[in-house]
């Protein structure tokens, strides 16, 4: 399993239609990781809620202890335990076999700001890389809690197809 947080400079997005709400600026992470698995298993995983709770890994937990399920036209993402209470929502902008596009907002409840998750998967053949980007986070800390959770995530959803050979 390879999980990179990417340090090059970043290509200008191109935010579909509805994107708008997103702030431009504020902060951003790009990560990369690699699994040994096809595109369309790698969608898979990134989308359907059973999968989502088998590699989603929030900060501070030890045990996965996240509840994922899908709504109208997104998805929805709640964590009861020790470290405390997170509800994540948001929608699918863009879904495609090679790019997925949603909006992602924290504390959904409380009307927490929304962000915006841009995801690339390059095929190839047996091996997919995932290009990850999120953007428009309210501030350095929420960026760092960010980081954390898409790291280690990615790193628990290659564990999930095998090694790197």
């Amino acid at each position: 399993m390879s999980t990179y947080v990417l340090q090059q400079q970043i290509k200008p997005l191109r935010i579909p239609a509805g994107g708008g709400r997103i702030p431009a600026g504020g902060w951003q992470l790009a990560v990369s990781s690699i699994a040994n698995a096809d595109r369309s298993r790698i969608l898979q995983a990134l989308t359907v809620p059973e999968y989502m709770e088998a590699w989603l890994c929030l900060p501070g937990d030890t045990m996965p202890s996240v509840s994922a399920s899908r709504t109208a036209n997104g998805y929805r993402i709640q964590r009861y335990g020790p470290h405390g209470e997170v509800d994540i929502s948001g929608s699918y902008q863009t879904f495609r076999r090679t790019k997925l596009i949603f909006t992602w907002q924290s504390n959904a409840r409380e009307g927490g700001p929304e962000s915006l998750v841009l995801i690339r998967l390059y095929g190839e053949f047996a091996r997919t890389r995932l290009c990850l980007r999120h953007i428009g986070l309210a501030s350095a800390e929420e960026r760092a809690w960010h980081l954390e959770m898409w790291q280690r995530s990615l790193d628990r959803l290659s564990a999930l197809f095998g090694q790197d050979r």
